[in-house]
């Protein structure tokens, strides 16, 4: 089911359950960006847009390509790193502590209902060229 597994985490990143999240900052966060120097205050809610991450070329090659590959092995590289360039790029649950505690069993009803849909129907591209 890898190939599988690829298909669904591309489709997430794609096109996340969630577009953003919003979190309160616990602590002082800076931000520096090139001549930018910016602090953001405990307390400040910060939104993370989820949507525009998984689609932002800094972090994505080809961020607007529907790849299923980008998330499998290779077997001339197997050390690549897999989809993600940077830790964090890849938020469809969100992350951390706070994360959506649903996501294993989200995951398994995906694979179970895309597999059902599979194997019972005979599904084919039909795009014209």
């Amino acid at each position: 089911m890898p190939y599988l597994d690829a298909v669904i985490k591309e489709s997430m990143r794609l096109y996340p359950v969630a577009p953003f999240v919003v979190r309160r900052l616990p602590f002082d966060v800076p931000i520096r960006e090139s001549d930018v120097s910016v602090t953001l205050p405990a307390g400040s809610l910060a939104c993370i847009w989820i949507y525009s991450l998984h689609r932002n070329p800094k972090f994505w090659n080809r961020p607007d390509v529907f790849d299923p590959s980008r998330w499998l092995r290779s077997a001339d590289d197997p050390q690549r790193d897999l989809g993600v360039s940077c830790p964090g790029a890849y938020l469809p649950f969100a992350l951390g502590p706070r994360n959506c505690v649903g996501q294993p069993l989200a995951h398994i009803i995906l694979r179970v209902l895309l597999s059902r849909i599979i194997h019972r129907f005979r599904i084919r591209d039909e795009r014209v060229e």
